[in-house]
């Protein structure tokens, strides 16, 4: 079976488009329904966004993405976009085979809201290095609590077909306990 390797793509709709992706080196996509343009995509070599199920499941009500790690000088160089607060964000996934051949389109995922980007600067023992965080938020949220969930397996059979997790959450009630395992 051929080796199959994800990736995610980021697309922030401001003046300047920002265009970011979690392969090994810069990208170029062609034209499509979410980039009209279509255009060159950052690489950010990240091997994975952790919950994204969550922001992608519209359980998040925002998300952080945040890269570590950056030489304080390079922040400089970077240009952020005046109108990031508010644009629109979308987020998609590519599949791309053992030699980084895609194996398909992108496959867009959710929209999003960037909220903000911001910037911080730590003291370690070598010196010191520079996070950037851009906040990015469910536009089916309202900022202040993730939509309300009953936790019902027929809400999490919506979510995960064939996820069994919450099986027997209908006979628990206030105040009685289950005894694991069962």
């Amino acid at each position: 079976m051929a080796a199959v390797r994800p990736a995610l793509f980021l697309y922030v709709e401001t003046e300047t488009p920002i265009r970011v992706w979690t392969g090994p080196k810069p990208y170029s996509l062609t034209a499509d329904p979410v980039d009209v343009d279509g255009g060159p995509y950052l690489n950010l070599a990240l091997s994975s966004f952790p919950v994204l199920d969550r922001l992608v499941d519209d359980q998040a009500g925002e998300y952080d993405l945040t890269l570590s790690g950056i030489d304080p000088e390079v922040i400089g160089l970077l240009d952020i976009p005046a109108d990031i607060s508010g644009a629109r964000a979308h987020l998609g996934q590519m599949l791309f085979d053992a030699n980084w051949q895609p194996t398909g389109a992108v496959d867009w995922l959710t929209d999003l809201d960037a909220e903000s980007v911001s910037w911080s600067l730590v003291q370690e023992e070598d010196g010191h290095s520079a996070s950037v965080t851009l906040k990015l938020g469910s536009a089916s949220t309202d900022r202040q609590s993730a939509r309300l969930t009953n936790w019902s397996p027929i809400e999490q059979a919506i979510l995960s077909p064939g996820d069994l997790a919450f099986e027997f959450v209908p006979s628990i009630s206030t105040g009685t306990t289950r005894q694991y395992p069962a």
